[in-house]
Parts: structure tokens; sequence; C-alpha cells
């Protein structure tokens, strides 16, 4: 417990650690787990006014090999004051160079699958590919909100392509639940570039200095597996909701020819028998159907850096029961 030393760290993940790591500046300590002291864990500070992987926590983790695909599974949990600003990055799997930063296509060859947060700690997965569309990495939305004081295992598979070839695969789960699925990627252009390193980033940023925390903030991370196996039996972070049953009583099933008023709550069930609740968001005339025209809560007024909300008419309740 206490300050995580370099010999520490240079045992848990070969390598020396350098200046991003944070181990020097004291940014890295092994504490107990806020909801369980006996639970050693990996405390992540990330200091106040300040911004990228000097402020916090940034390298590459090597793994020994290049695989040509694998499984990366860690839990995470955000301080109970944590405080989101405009973003920040999450450790993810990578490849080759291991790209990072604003870089054009055709000056390197390799990949990484880092996750972030993002306001109101909405979830995204955040990619450098070869066949990436924007600049400073791709955005893809993983239906999560994350909460303060919640732990999450976090699970990402990669597949790579054939080389030259736009075959590759990616996978995000959170808690055990498929949240993005990918096929038809350019993750490598040579063949030598295999799945090769854990991209062990967290840190604030974002590039300007509008992303950074007003006071020190703290994240924790355990249980960081790597295998060529699904891990995800090991899942036990499942949010389960309370006992109900469907429909939950206040909604009502949606009608075809009938208008609703804001606020009105309704439920539709899907092609698989699976129940689906919404709130109007304001009028809605008839035959504007939740199943073609929702937008997810967690979704809701977000408008960068991918624009979700596009003035859908029905809110989807990831939590109806309250």
């Amino acid at each position: 417990m206490g300050l995580y030393t370099a010999s520490a760290f240079q045992s848990d993940w070969g390598i020396a650690p350098g200046e991003s790591t944070g181990v020097a500046a004291g940014r890295l300590s092994i504490v107990g787990d806020p909801d369980n002291l006996a639970n050693k864990v990996l405390r992540v500070t990330y200091k106040a006014g300040q911004i990228g992987g000097n402020s916090a926590m940034t390298f590459d983790a090597p793994l020994g090999g290049n695989y040509g695909q694998l499984w990366l599974q860690y839990k995470l949990r955000f301080d109970n004051a944590f405080t989101w600003v405009k973003g920040g990055k999450l450790p993810g799997l990578g490849g080759g160079d291991t790209p990072t930063g604003c870089i054009q296509n055709g000056t390197f060859d390799g990949f990484t699958t880092r996750l972030m947060w993002r306001e109101n700690g909405v979830g995204f997965s955040y990619q450098y590919y070869p066949g990436k569309k924007e600049e400073c990495g791709d955005y893809y939305a993983v239906a999560t909100k994350f909460k303060p004081g919640v732990w999450y295992t976090l699970t990402q598979q990669v597949v790579l392509n054939d080389a030259g070839q736009a075959n590759g695969q990616f996978r995000q789960w959170i808690d055990g639940k498929l949240v993005l699925q990918q096929s038809g990627l350019l993750l490598r252009n040579a063949a030598a570039v295999g799945v090769s390193a854990i991209k062990m980033d967290t840190f604030f940023g974002g590039s300007s200095t509008d992303w950074a925390p007003a006071s020190d903030q703290y994240a924790y991370f355990d249980d960081f597996r790597v295998s060529t196996a699904s891990p995800l039996a090991l899942v036990d972070t499942l949010k389960t909701p309370p006992p109900y049953n469907d429909p939950i009583v206040g909604y009502s099933q949606w009608q075809t020819g009938k208008t609703y008023a804001q606020n009105s709550l309704v439920f539709r069930i899907d092609g698989n028998g699976v129940y689906h609740y919404y709130k109007a968001r304001g009028y809605i005339g008839t035959n504007v159907d939740p199943l073609a025209n929702g937008l997810l809560d967690v979704y809701f007024q977000v408008y960068s850096p991918v624009r979700l909300d596009n003035g859908q008419k029905w809110i989807e309740l990831t939590e109806p029961w309250l």
C-alpha cells in the first residue's frame, strides 16, 4: 500500500517506468478499493489544471509478442467526486507504432483501441488505425454514461485484418454487455504488425487547457487481463435492475394513429420480444414509432464529438423503473 514504486511497476509491467507513467511524480498509488478496503487497486491521480500523459499516466505495456487477435479486460471506478470536464482517455489495446495524436493516414502502421469519457461521463470507443476517417482519431458510441463511485468492467477484442485487406474486427463490452461491434476494418497494412501492447493511457485531454480539471481527480483500476480466449465469464460488475414485471406500471403501449403529449410514457415490444420504454420529448404526432425514432437517454443533448442527438422524438429510458 502507498505510492507505486519503480521496482513494483517494473515487476508488474515488464518495463522500467518512464516520466509519463507518473511513478516518479507520485501520481500512482496502491490503495484499498473504496468499496472493499481489503482489495488492493491502482489509483491514478489526475493533476489539477493539467492535461496529457504527463498529468496522469501513459505508457505502452508490452505483451511479449505479436498476436493476430487478443482480448483485454480491466475494471475501472471513477472517484465519488469525479468531475468530467470535456473528457479524457482510458486504456485499450495497441499494435505497430501504437498511433495517437493528430496524424495523417499513410504516415503510420498500427492501431490503438482506447476508450474515452466525454462530457457528463458519456463513453466512447476512441480508435486510431490506417483506415480511420478523422485525422485525430475516430469516435464510436458505446451506449454508456459512466457514473462516479461505480465499478465497471471494460472488455474489448481486436481481430486483426489480413495484411492490406479491410477485414479486421473490433468488439467492446461494458459489464459483459456488447456495446460496439465493428467489421471490415483496416487495422494494419503489414503482416508484421500484431496486437503487441496495452496502451495504458489515462489522462484529461484533448490538447487545450479547457479540458483540464480544476482540482486533483482520481480513478481506480483493477484486474487487468490479456488473453487469447474470452474473459467475459469473469465479469462480476453486472448492473442488475430491481425486480419488476413488464410492462412497468405507468407506461402504456404505443399505438398507431394516436398523438402524445410531452413526457408521455410508452412501451414498445421489438421483434425479439424485448420491452423498450420511452418518454415523449415534446408533442408527438401520429404514427411516430419509438423503435424507429428513439434516442437512448445517455445520448440526450450529445452533439460532440459525434452528433448523436438529431432531434429524435422519443427518449428511450435505460432505467425505466426509476
